[in-house]
């Protein structure tokens, strides 16, 4: 209690925030490349104890646990940071509102990868009390439009490109919102469809011009591109993975290698790379090439 009365605490329990979002589902692989295993856009080795082709996707698999796990993680940090610096924060100036609202992105962000994943589900937005620890699941509907409004008042506290790399900013709170909005409107969340669509479609146009693609798409790929200016305006949301400081590292797969350096247990599939357009810019049904 009284902890969050300073921009300086704000901004630490946000970094803390951030930190749980380096959910080891695996093999220290990113969750968003792990989950990639889960659909027809990657393949891998183990998928018979992990991915549930011999029926082991269930409650008490520890993938499912992990991630489920992970998300509530991240929320009960943001809500722990942004009820926390509720009595101060009207009264606190710098970039302690910036903070706030990338925590309620950040949350945005986990809830939405809940109800993607698992439809209706408990739903905080204060920390959680021992009286609280059986409440059933909220309606995705419900969390869906929290998501939604909770972007409205975010971006009005971001700036368009992150001064510092990692940290979220307007064009990725407009991009959760068009995302979510079209989970929403794809699976016409409450008969909503036609609405959520109309959202989607006016959160990306709140991006689009004001963030652009990469002059060379092998710079997204390597840590010295990685720094361009040019590539960090294609790079909406940056997972910080770094060989300094805390060292925070992953494996992935290395395709062809010596086992003796790496692994082959992780391989995109041909349906990922057939959603490449050819080099004429026409889709691989519709080119020559």
């Amino acid at each position: 209690v009284g902890f969050y009365q300073s921009e300086a605490a704000i901004k630490t329990g946000v970094s803390g925030i951030y930190n749980a979002l380096y959910i080891n589902i695996g093999y220290l692989c990113p969750f968003n490349v792990y989950m990639d295993h889960y659909t027809g856009l990657a393949m891998e080795r183990a998928e018979n104890n992990t991915i549930g082709a011999g029926g082991a996707l269930n409650a008490d698999n520890a993938a499912v646990q992990t991630w489920w796990t992970g998300l509530y993680a991240i929320i009960a940090r943001a809500n722990s940071v942004i009820e926390g610096a509720s009595p101060y924060i009207g009264s606190l100036g710098g970039k302690s509102h910036q903070y706030i609202a990338e925590a309620r992105v950040l949350r945005a962000y986990a809830y939405y990868n809940l109800i993607a994943t698992f439809g209706d589900v408990p739903f905080f937005t204060k920390p959680v009390t021992v009286d609280q620890y059986k409440e059933g699941r909220t309606s995705k509907v419900t969390v869906l439009d929290f998501i939604l409004s909770e972007m409205d008042a975010a971006v009005e506290d971001l700036p368009w490109t992150a001064a510092e790399r990692g940290r979220v900013d307007k064009a990725v709170a407009y991009g959760l919102k068009a995302r979510a909005a079209l989970l929403g409107g794809s699976l016409d969340y409450g008969g909503k469809a036609s609405s959520y669509f109309g959202e989607a479609a006016v959160a990306a146009n709140a991006v689009i011009g004001k963030r652009g693609l990469a002059v060379n798409f092998s710079d997204l790929f390597n840590k010295s591109g990685q720094t361009k200016a040019d590539v960090r305006n294609e790079m909406l949301f940056e997972l910080m993975y770094s060989d300094q400081g805390t060292k925070n590292f992953h494996y992935i797969g290395f395709g062809q290698v010596s086992r003796n350096y790496g692994q082959t247990g992780r391989h995109p599939s041909g349906r990922l790379a057939d959603t490449y357009e050819c080099i004429d810019g026409k889709r691989i049904d519709e080119s020559p090439l």
